[in-house]
């Protein structure tokens, strides 16, 4: 009866954990995606100075790789969300396997939106 308990009071904490896990990727991955809002938005400005000679090719540069690090960011935010989601799936004894089919849809629609 003890190690039923145990391994109860395991589960359950492994629930709440893969929860907490799953709501703090989730609230990273939006303050990522703002994050490449804004750098894009920093680099178009940019782009427009130097295409008018008010920006050096050096800050042009920074925008351009402060826009590269924040998308990398993203991509990295994304999967630790599908990572954090397949925990949680397997926690409740789902199939953690159904978040490959998110990351395919994820980095479909993440390519087709970077290509605007």
């Amino acid at each position: 009866a003890a190690k039923a308990e145990a391994a109860a009071a395991n589960a359950r904490l492994e629930v709440e954990t893969s929860e907490d896990e799953l709501r703090t990727a989730l609230e990273r991955l939006v303050i990522a995606e703002r994050s490449v809002e804004h750098a894009a938005e920093a680099h178009r400005i940019v782009s427009r100075k130097y295409e008018g000679g008010l920006a050096t090719v050096v800050e042009l540069l920074d925008a351009s790789a402060t826009e590269t690090r924040t998308r990398l960011e993203r991509s990295a935010a994304i999967y630790r969300v599908i990572e954090a989601g397949a925990r949680r799936a397997l926690a409740l004894g789902g199939d953690p396997g159904v978040f490959a089919v998110l990351d395919e849809t994820l980095s479909r629609n993440r390519a087709e939106a970077d290509a605007e």
